[in-house]
């Protein structure tokens, strides 16, 4: 989270659980098979001033954390729910075991 966050030292974090995951190749081509955990987050803003938790899921590859994901449905090369929320498109990535 330090690349992502104004002051990753002072964030707060609530951990989920790890899953399986995969997400689809999609136009990119870039499939993607392993584990994600959900995690929230309540950072300081720019005003020093937490803004409450946030959802991230956190994709990991060869047990070391690969990239972090803004929200719970964590479509990475698209939206989690696919086009218009219809079952999923090109790019979707999805829990395996929930």
């Amino acid at each position: 989270m330090a690349d992502i966050l104004r002051d990753p030292d002072s964030a707060r974090y609530r951990f989920g659980g790890i899953h399986q995951a995969h997400c689809k190749g999609g136009l990119a081509g870039k499939e993607w098979y392993g584990y994600a955990a959900s995690i929230d987050v309540n950072a300081t803003n720019a005003m020093g001033g937490y803004s409450g938790y946030q959802p991230y899921t956190i994709l990991f590859v060869s047990g070391k954390a690969w990239r972090a994901i803004e929200g719970a449905d964590f479509g990475a090369y698209g939206p989690a729910k696919g086009l218009l929320g219809l079952g999923g498109g090109a790019g979707v990535c999805r829990w395996l075991d929930r």
